[in-house]
């Protein structure tokens, strides 16, 4: 399906970017429908196919000056649809980014609540609209983004992160239900068969490099690798609470090895945002990560699987390699 409402454009404050495969739309395809009656006058919308239908949408946007984009979709449509508009306004350099409204209507909501967004979609679109019928400023945070590999978010996981992704998404149904068994799968495993654990849920061996140093800084397991701009990942945690976009940095944290005692002491001091065990842990704020590893490097990108497939790894290299950097700063508004 393929929407795009001709407007005048030049009157237009926002434009809506469906994903046909958002969890809200697949439930209810006539859900983009009731959006764009609540936009009315103040916008249009459209449900690109492909990458190359999205980047001319996205550029028809950017010729008139659309000031608002709004994002039809959970953490895997913010990462898509915001690395190509990164890349559309690279090629504008003078010009700023649009500020983006996350609308939660995907399946995994984790950036959108990390920056504070809040309700249901058509509540977030309905008071966007209504502020702006006013004339009233809309509120806004900023936040860093990363970049990896032409790609543009907001959190990576490695390790024993990425297996994990990959066996929550390994069901046709993805669910909060199907999340807690995974997780409490997880942890049985790791009490009772660790050894099954180990082999299911492997880490990640790797060189770190900071920045651009040329020595390492650690050279060893990477158990959970996280690279985060965002400090709230839900249920109240706030592990990454050295991602400050007014420095102008992201955090990486990851325990060098794994125990699952170990994880649970932890616990209560990701969930208030405190330093974690330096002597187990690397944690630490940087503008770019170099991870060097002589296997294949799995990882999730804002809920997105990388590599997709397994045919898409090549076996044939005696080292893999992952660059993480500072991306460019965002504004994300605030219902």
């Amino acid at each position: 399906m393929y929407i795009y409402i001709e407007r005048e454009l030049t009157m237009i404050n926002i434009g809506i970017i469906h994903n046909p495969k958002a969890k809200k739309l697949v439930l209810d395809p006539y859900f983009a429908f009731v959006l764009e009656y609540t936009l009315g006058q103040f916008g249009i919308s459209a449900s690109p196919t492909g990458e190359d239908q999205l980047k001319s949408i996205l550029r028809r946007f950017k010729q008139y000056n659309v000031p608002i984009i709004a994002f039809n979709g959970g953490d895997g449509t913010i990462n898509f649809i915001l690395s190509a508009l990164v890349c559309i306004y690279n090629e504008y350099p003078k010009k700023p980014l649009p500020k983006l409204l996350f609308l939660r209507s995907g399946t995994v909501n984790t950036i959108p609540r990390g920056c504070g967004v809040k309700g249901r979609p058509e509540y977030i679109l309905y008071n966007a609209v209504r502020k702006l019928e006013e004339g009233k400023p809309l509120s806004t945070v900023t936040r860093n983004t990363i970049q990896i590999n032409g790609r543009t978010g907001f959190l990576w996981g490695g390790g024993k992160v990425a297996n994990f992704m990959r066996r929550y998404y390994s069901k046709d149904v993805v669910s909060p239900l199907h999340a807690a068994k995974t997780v409490i799968v997880s942890i049985f495993l790791a009490l009772f068969r660790p050894s099954k654990f180990s082999e299911e849920f492997k880490s990640l061996f790797a060189k770190v490099y900071i920045n651009d140093d040329k020595d390492p800084v650690y050279d060893g397991e990477l158990s959970i690798p996280f690279a985060a701009t965002i400090r709230d990942v839900g249920l109240g945690f706030k592990p990454f609470f050295l991602a400050d976009p007014e420095k102008k940095q992201f955090h990486f944290l990851s325990f060098k090895g794994f125990s699952i005692w170990h994880l649970i002491r932890e616990i209560p001091f990701a969930l208030f945002g405190r330093p974690l065990d330096t002597e187990r842990t690397l944690n630490f704020p940087a503008q770019k990560i170099r991870l060097v590893s002589p296997d294949p490097i799995h990882a999730t990108f804002d809920g997105d699987m990388f590599p997709k497939n397994e045919a898409d790894i090549k076996h044939d290299q005696d080292e893999y390699e992952v660059e993480i950097q500072l991306g460019p700063q965002v504004k994300i508004i605030v219902i």
